[in-house]
């Protein structure tokens, strides 16, 4: 009873208790309908496990194998759409729309390598229905794809190929658009081209010639930026050349790449104007034509300089003006290329490379000679190379390769044209030169050009610094009188490293009659460099320890000297030289004998003689004495000396030995002083001091420069002058008997 009242109510008993009292009571229509149901449940989950994959589930893609890029055309060949399915479980269909302004399609379709056997059906294409596609009329832009696979489950692949009438399509991308009708082709879009604008056409001439008289050949290329650029139009490119110059035999043309023609090449009745008709054959393709003319130059009318024709024309150009030719008189510029900056005493330093170009082809004639010079206190080295360029038309040269071909010491470079340039103008680059400069050398180095080439003017090819610069205060100090202070030296270098390592500076005084007294004190004021100092009595010598990092100053100071009785009144000069700067010094000072000197600098100024305290040989009172030509015998204040070598007659001036008459007006033996090494005479008198040397023309008296107009000379062993230049230097006065052919002099 309890049981029936619970029918149709929801228990609460757990669902054990319930199997148990459903046992138990005998009662079974609940458990029979649970059974019923997880029956079922076992069913649907077998089917599942068997049954094959749904429609929806198989991945199909569209992609563009190309896209094509063309201008519009009546036929273009579209991108090809690839359709991949994988796996193809059944029958498919899509509709291809193509823009609205597409007409006459041709489409084609191909199965790919790897695919199940299917059959594809193209259909509907330009409108033209049938029962299996449509029951409407299709538009011309539209086709239909149908796929029927023989074997479902395996991958299908397969291509489409459109080819279509384009020609109404505006620039820009052309898409497909698929709407999926049947089976799993899905909806989607593909590019299959873009439509170009218009395009350009480059026109080159690839290098222009230099052009004389009539038939000069010039050579143009066309090349298409884009397919069908150039429309086929009779007029499709005109040239117009300047006054003075007219177009002949133009029928010459060729096709390089491409499917463009040229008619026809023609001239206007003047000849100014050259006309390219083109025209394409068959579907268009980028092109490039190659067209061969000939210009006349009237020489009359035409300029020179580059010859330049305007372009035109039904098509679009890439330039509005072309050099074709250039027309010049013959002539030569001349440059200089890397121009170098180098050391003063350095050898083998390269300089800039000469540059010669010919304004006409044959400007330089072969067999003609460039002389390059260089400046006093540079000098070529040896060895060197040149080359020419100039294309296919070059310049050539001889090569100097030694000394041979360097002459004026040196200094002076010869380079032989040994062939002319044709066609074009050509180029010489005299290049890898390299000099040697003595050590005082400064400024600008700049090769002076000549020869029968016709070449001429300057070309500054180098900058010279020199390694260091010197410059010293200045103190007064007076003949005669000892261990007088001079002014300090400083000594800069232009640039790191530039005097270097166990290299010397040599400090010498240019008048030899000066003497250094002690052994200054040397110190670096600014830098690294580490140097020390020693001294003769002649040269002060710095010796470099170590090399410097960054540009350093050396000053010299507490210089005690000693200044002969014989040294004139003015500026002392001290040489600095040594092979600190270079130590292959002595190369170079062997080039450049008289330019040793690196630098000079006056410390030191002779002002008066020594104070009264100094002592001083006494000046006698000046005798009267006589001497006859030809005669070693003469008096003085008659008593009779004699000489060993007698005055004579020479270019009609009486010549006198200098120290005998020294003596005769009572100069001593001690204050006449011979230099052999100088070859150098002084003779003091009093107050008055005389210097001359052998071969020169210059006397000097007290300091002050006397120019003879001959040379001071010897005889025996002994120096003679003329006789006015004897008494100009020893402030005497001059007799001259002619009878007896005998000299006074008091």
């Amino acid at each position: 009873m309890r049981d029936q009242q619970n029918q149709g109510k929801v228990l609460s008993t757990p669902l054990k208790n319930q199997k148990r009292r459903f046992s138990q009571g005998g009662e079974t229509k609940f458990m029979k309908k649970n059974k019923l149901i997880a029956s079922f449940l076992v069913f649907a989950l077998l089917v599942t496990l068997v049954a094959p994959i749904g429609v929806a589930s198989a991945a199909t893609t569209y992609s563009a194998v190309s896209v094509a890029k063309f201008t519009k055309s009546t036929s273009s060949a579209l991108g090809v759409i690839q359709v991949t399915a994988d796996p193809m479980l059944a029958s498919s269909s899509a509709l291809i729309k193509l823009p609205s302004d597409v007409k006459n399609i041709t489409v084609s379709a191909v199965t790919g390598a790897n695919t199940s056997t299917n059959a594809i059906t193209i259909s509907g294409i330009n409108g033209i229905t049938d029962a299996t596609n449509y029951t409407y009329s299709q538009p011309v832009n539209e086709f239909r794809v149908t796929v029927a696979p023989s074997i479902t489950g395996q991958k299908t692949e397969f291509f489409i190929y459109i080819t279509a009438d384009t020609s109404d399509l505006a620039a820009g991308d052309v898409v497909a658009t698929i709407t999926g009708l049947s089976g799993q082709l899905p909806s989607g879009s593909v590019t299959v081209a873009n439509i170009l604008g218009s395009g350009t056409t480059d026109i080159t001439v690839s290098t222009p010639k230099f052009i004389s008289g009539n038939n000069n050949e010039v050579i143009f290329t066309l090349t298409e930026s884009i397919a069908g650029a150039l429309d086929t139009k009779a007029s499709s490119l005109k040239l117009t050349l300047p006054n003075g110059y007219t177009w002949s035999n133009t029928s010459a043309s060729a096709v390089i790449v491409g499917n463009q023609v040229v008619n026809a090449l023609t001239s206007s009745s003047d000849g100014r104007v050259l006309t390219v008709d083109t025209q394409k054959a068959g579907s268009p393709s980028k092109s490039i034509i190659r067209l061969t003319a000939n210009v006349n130059v009237n020489d009359n009318v035409a300029k020179h300089g580059d010859v330049i024709a305007t372009v035109s024309g039904d098509n679009k150009f890439n330039a509005a003006e072309l050099t074709v030719a250039k027309y010049a008189d013959f002539g030569v510029k001349t440059s200089v290329k890397d121009k170098k900056s180098i050391v003063a005493g350095q050898a083998n330093k390269k300089i800039g490379t000469v540059v010669v170009e010919e304004t006409a082809p044959a400007s330089l004639v072969n067999g003609r000679t460039i002389y390059l010079t260089l400046p006093e206190g540079a000098k070529w080295n040896n060895a060197f190379s040149a080359a020419m360029y100039s294309g296919s038309n070059t310049l050539a040269v001889t090569t100097p390769t030694s000394p041979d071909a360097i002459s004026n010491e040196g200094r002076t470079l010869k380079v032989v044209l040994s062939a002319a340039s044709t066609g074009n103008a050509g180029k010489l680059e005299i290049q890898d030169l390299t000099v040697d400069t003595a050590v005082d050398f400064k400024g600008e180095i700049a090769v002076e050009l000549s020869g029968n080439s016709g070449l001429t003017g300057k070309l500054v090819v180098a900058d010279v610094t020199a390694p260091i610069t010197a410059t010293a205060t200045k103190a007064d100090v007076k003949i005669g009188l000892q261990n007088q202070k001079a002014g300090n030296i400083v000594i800069k270098e232009t640039a790191k490293e530039r005097l270097i390592k166990d290299g010397k500076l040599e400090i010498t005084f240019a008048n030899t009659a000066a003497t250094f007294q002690n052994t200054p004190t040397v110190k670096v004021t600014e830098g690294d460099i580490d140097v020390e100092i020693s001294k003769s009595s002649t040269m002060l010598t710095i010796t470099v320890k170590r090399d410097s990092s960054v540009a350093s100053t050396i000053e010299i100071s507490n210089i005690l000297m000693t200044v002969d009785r014989s040294v004139a009144e003015g500026d002392l000069t001290l040489n600095i030289r040594g092979n600190a700067t270079n130590n292959a010094i002595s190369a170079v000072d062997a080039r450049f004998p008289d330019n040793k000197t690196v630098a000079k600098v006056v410390n030191a100024s002779v002002t008066t003689p020594a104070p009264d305290s100094t002592p001083v040989t006494p000046v006698p009172v000046t005798p009267v004495s006589a001497f006859v030509v030809d005669s070693k015998n003469y008096t003085v204040n008659g008593v009779t000396k004699t000489m060993d070598v007698a005055p004579f007659i020479q270019n009609g001036r009486t010549m006198l030995p200098v120290r005998f008459v020294a003596e005769a007006l009572g100069v001593s033996e001690d204050n006449i002083i011979w230099n052999a090494s100088t070859k150098q005479v002084t003779i003091m008198k009093g107050d008055r001091i005389a210097q001359l040397t052998i071969g020169s023309d210059t006397l000097l008296v007290n300091g002050v420069t006397v120019k003879m107009d001959t040379v001071a000379s010897t005889k025996d062993g002994r120096t003679v002058l003329p006789v006015r230049f004897v008494a100009q230097a020893l402030g005497a006065n001059i007799d001259w008997d002619a009878a007896t052919r005998t000299v006074s002099v008091k």
